[in-house]
């Protein structure tokens, strides 16, 4: 079994890596609802059908990346490509449309100031890998 190291992982929003990233996270669900009938003896769910994503991003504060962090405001639509291993030929990715939905940045007594955006997927989202 092959291990990956996180450190490899790249962000892009539009076509421009984010600067000064630190980790993100992609979650992926699918609606269920609730097909329980009088007389069960226990809940039963089916899917809606409808897959969704969200996630987040986070790192050290930049405001000299104009193309990456300075593009994720809150209410931002952004095309997104999430790379979690690298982006050599071959190498997994995640792209998708996303809509921010905010953004906090940290600012603490001795510590580097931080940045995290959240965001909602908006359509689906599409595993691929990358190619040469």
């Amino acid at each position: 079994m092959t291990t990956y190291r996180g450190n490899a992982g790249v962000l892009k929003v539009a076509t421009y890596a984010v600067a000064e990233l630190t980790g993100f996270t992609i979650q992926t669900t699918i609606g269920m609802l609730d097909d329980t009938a009088q007389g069960d003896a226990a809940r039963t769910h089916k899917s809606d059908e409808l897959p969704d994503f969200s996630g987040s991003m986070r790192g050290w504060y930049d405001p000299s990346d104009t193309n990456g962090q300075a593009a994720v405001v809150e209410g931002a639509a952004l095309a997104f490509e999430g790379s979690p291993i690298g982006t050599a030929n071959g190498l997994a990715k995640l792209t998708g449309d996303i809509i921010v939905s905010g953004v906090t940045i940290t600012s603490d007594n001795g510590s580097i100031v931080t940045f995290e955006a959240n965001f909602q997927g908006t359509g689906g989202l599409t595993r691929g890998t990358h190619s040469a």
